[in-house]
């Protein structure tokens, strides 16, 4: 009994000496100011560029010289994650050939920036070695190149715009702003919080599963066919076609306007055999057409829904429509059931109940 008592002693001393270790190692390394590339030692005031452990600092207070951050990885990095704070101007990494990858630590940006609409730019893959949280300046981040790894990954403030492929194996969680476009596709669950925003607004017609590949996005917030509110045109109106197997349904069955919530702006969507389940539908410009299904959530809504310039006069789509109206302009809306949702049922297959 004696041996065992001080083998566990012994372990945890040997625990312990070992976080404090980590914790001694792991610290906010801050980029020095000069342009070099961000793997040399002497891009960073200390000498020592970042490790897997470390947080990788960009002070506007250290770097007075520079209006914009820009730089190149100059070598793949480790890093434990990202901060930027009283920044004056945008940060940018520029393609080089090199990766990023980056731990739990995430990507915070979004600190006390000089300016409201400060962007975040990387023209680089990155890999994620860990579930971590990422948050946006007010300007915006943008992602160039494929994101991968284990995940799951949090957005959690602010607007984000990926344009290549997003493969986590622990899935995404939508609960900023977030723009899936041109050739970005997730792979992964998906879903979306309350508060949060998804939009799919890409530049040719495409199926659902060339957005999300496992077919599945549970709504939470608010889904996007197209760009937001007063935001400016990315994309020319395009097609996206939800197929057989094809899913976007609410997390629950609310009356809150801005809880499993679909707009279709400046798309057009086509229903193939999937199901949409939403508990309101805004219909600001584009279409829906009903292929084959009807709608899921709504009843008797047939055909094609497309708002006519100045006024609603094709928004009409059975007993769950709710009105026409116009603020700065004109939309149509709809509600879901009060309760639940059903199944999706053919045409020439009975009324939905």
């Amino acid at each position: 009994m004696k041996s065992r008592t001080v083998g566990v002693k012994a372990g945890l001393a040997v625990g312990l000496v070992s976080m404090l270790a980590m914790v001694a190692h792991a610290a906010e390394i801050q980029k020095a100011d000069n342009t070099d590339a961000l793997a040399l030692g002497s891009s960073w005031v200390s000498g020592v560029a970042p490790g897997a452990d470390d947080t990788a600092l960009f002070d506007g207070e250290a770097t007075p010289t520079a209006t914009n951050w820009v730089y190149g990885l100059g070598g793949d990095v480790v890093w434990g994650g990202i901060r930027a704070t009283n920044h004056v101007g945008d940060l940018i990494v520029t393609n080089d050939g090199s990766r990023l990858s980056l731990g739990a630590g995430g990507m915070d940006p979004a600190v006390k920036g000089v300016n409201w609409d400060n962007q975040v730019s990387f023209d680089v893959p990155i890999t994620l070695t860990a579930p971590q949280t990422w948050l946006a300046p007010g300007g915006g981040s943008y992602f160039w190149r494929p994101v991968e790894g284990t995940g799951p990954l949090t957005l959690q403030s602010g607007w984000f715009a990926f344009y290549d492929p997003l493969t986590m194996s622990g899935g995404m969680n939508v609960a900023a702003g977030v723009h899936v476009r041109s050739n970005a596709v997730v792979s992964g669950a998906v879903s979306v919080s309350s508060g949060g925003m998804l939009l799919v607004n890409k530049p040719v017609a495409t199926a659902w599963r060339q957005s999300f590949a496992s077919g599945s996005v549970t709504n939470d917030g608010t889904f996007v066919f197209g760009r937001a509110s007063g935001g400016s045109p990315e994309i020319a109106q395009s097609t996206v076609s939800l197929k057989t197997g094809d899913r976007l349904a609410q997390a629950v069955a609310t009356g809150d306007r801005n809880r499993g919530r679909v707009n279709i702006r400046e798309n057009d969507v086509r229903m193939e055999g999937g199901a949409i389940a939403a508990n309101w539908w805004y219909l600001y410009s584009g279409s829906y057409a009903d292929t084959g299904f009807r709608l899921f959530g709504l009843r008797d809504v047939r055909g094609l829904w497309q708002r006519q310039a100045g006024g609603c006069a094709h928004c009409r789509g059975g007993g769950r429509y709710v009105g026409c109206a116009s603020f700065s302009y004109w939309h149509c809306e709809f509600r879901g059931p009060a309760g639940g949702v059903g199944n999706p049922r053919r045409r020439g297959a009975g009324r939905a109940r």
